[in-house]
């Protein structure tokens, strides 16, 4: 009895130790690891925390804020190298190297700001900012192409939920600060913050994400209803996130803790690739310059309602066009100063915004494939940055002083040296964002050239075209058909 006992404990012990090893190493907690990863490396999205303490304490103007922006943008979105490496390297070498210069740049930033090193000029803090945030894209390349590669048929729906997750780590990074640092008006900690949390983030979960081979059949409709699961939670969290944004504009809450007061909340190849690379400057920059932390919440809904819209063969490059022209809308709003434009335009840009990834990277994925879809991913990724210089620097940032200093030579001012540029009223920006809804306005009218080509081709199931072997089929979509190339 006693040996019978025995072997039954070492036999469940077994089984134990079997399920552990097969749950840490399978496909759905790789894909809730690498969830937990994006969920920290959404710091580029809140510039707008620190942006002034650095405008304050380096005294520089709009101009020169928003082109130390666009270097931001430059080094979140420009990580071909990042794919390049992918396409040799596994992914836990890509995020070690993402966590690596995540912390080098914030933390000189941080030195920077807070006068622990003599004030470095602008080109070296442009350059700072770009490491630091190149993050994103070592990130984005190491964690998201290995979900989408282990989950093909899903692929809508997985990039929608990834990406999704790093707007809200920028919306629970921004609480987070809050709860930290409260009203504090200096920044300097959330630079610290955003230096080593998610360098560790990477480290730590490195290793679990990697791309696994498909064994046996596969039960497409489970992982469907697994990711759909994910998504209504995220939209819980994101409606959560939403209240406590709002909420925090008019209540505070504080407490008591160790004797002090802490405010806890705070009121291609084709000319297919060309036309998104065209919406995407126009659509993706554009927005850059304007959506803060409301707006990233960004995103949760695009990858459900395209994967819907898919089941009834609706080509993803129509919602991308119907994204587009909603978003002039959100442009105009605020251009105007229509009565509650602001909170209109920021809700009308949450979905824009995140809609606009989430169907960029996922027609991307769908017309080229995923053979060399880390290299892909990041071209992709090229033209925010362009649009991002070319609206928020060229255009907003020069508007913005041009106008600032009109007003202050109207009160018989001149500006000094090194004197922060203040500009106030609805025609620092109104311009510009005419400007902008007019060129999103003219790209959602190319993009219907890639619906026209492309609508053959979401007429049939695009995803079985994939599932016997990714590696050896391009498309023609132009005519919708497939040719095989033998490698």
């Amino acid at each position: 009895m006693a040996l019978d006992d025995g072997s039954r404990s070492e036999g469940g012990c077994a089984r134990a130790k079997s399920f552990t090893l097969q749950l840490l190493t399978g496909r759905f907690f790789m894909a809730f690891t690498t969830i937990i990863i994006l969920s920290f490396i959404g710091t580029s999205y809140i510039f707008g925390l620190y942006s002034g303490d650095i405008k304050t304490t380096l005294g520089y103007d709009q101009s020169t804020l928003n082109l130390l922006s666009f270097f931001k943008d430059l080094g979140a979105y420009v990580s071909v190298h990042a794919g390049l490496i992918m396409e040799v390297a596994p992914p836990w070498v890509i995020l070690s190297l993402g966590a690596m210069v995540n912390f080098f740049g914030y933390f000189m930033i941080w030195l920077s700001v807070t006068h622990k090193i003599s004030r470095p000029p602008v080109w070296l803090m442009c350059l700072y900012i770009t490491i630091g945030a190149n993050s994103l894209g070592f990130a984005n390349t190491g964690a998201v192409v290995p979900c989408v590669k282990n989950f093909p048929e899903n692929r809508g729906i997985v990039i929608g939920l990834l990406k999704s997750y790093i707007g809200l780590g920028g919306a629970v990074m921004a609480q987070l600060y809050h709860a930290l640092y409260g009203n504090d008006t200096t920044a300097d900690g959330v630079i610290l913050l955003i230096a080593w949390l998610p360098a560790l983030a990477l480290l730590l979960f490195a290793f679990s994400v990697r791309v696994l081979k498909v064994v046996g059949h596969r039960q497409i409709k489970r992982e469907k209803t697994f990711f759909n699961g994910i998504l209504y939670i995220s939209l819980v969290l994101a409606g959560f996130i939403m209240v406590m944004i709002l909420v925090q504009k008019q209540v505070e809450f504080s407490k008591t803790a160790m004797g002090e007061d802490h405010t806890i909340l705070q009121a291609t190849f084709t000319i297919d690739m060309m036309i998104l690379f065209l919406a995407s400057i126009c659509g993706l920059g554009g927005n850059l310059a304007t959506i803060d932390n409301l707006g990233q919440i960004g995103r949760v809904l695009g990858g459900l309602i395209s994967e819907q819209l898919l089941k009834y063969k609706w080509p993803r490059p129509a919602s991308l066009t119907i994204v587009l022209f909603i978003s002039c809308i959100a442009h105009l709003l605020i251009a105007f100063n229509a009565p509650y434009g602001l909170y209109v335009a920021s809700i009308i840009m949450a979905f824009c915004f995140g809609a606009e990834w989430t169907y960029l990277y996922s027609i991307i994925s769908e017309l080229f494939g995923l053979k060399h879809y880390a290299t892909l991913y990041n071209y992709g990724s090229l033209a925010a940055p362009l649009g991002s210089y070319i609206f928020n620097v060229r255009v907003a940032g020069h508007l913005y002083d041009k106008e600032g200093l009109r007003q202050l030579e109207a009160l018989g001012f001149t500006r000094k040296l090194g004197e922060e540029l203040k500009c106030n009223g609805v025609k620092c920006y109104q311009l510009a964002y005419i400007i902008i809804a007019a060129a999103t306005f003219f790209t959602a009218l190319v993009s219907l050239i890639l619906v026209a080509r492309t609508r053959k081709f979401y007429k049939g199931d695009i995803y079985k075209r994939f599932q016997e072997d990714e590696n050896n089929v391009t498309l023609n979509v132009s005519s919708g058909r497939m040719e095989e190339e033998k490698n």
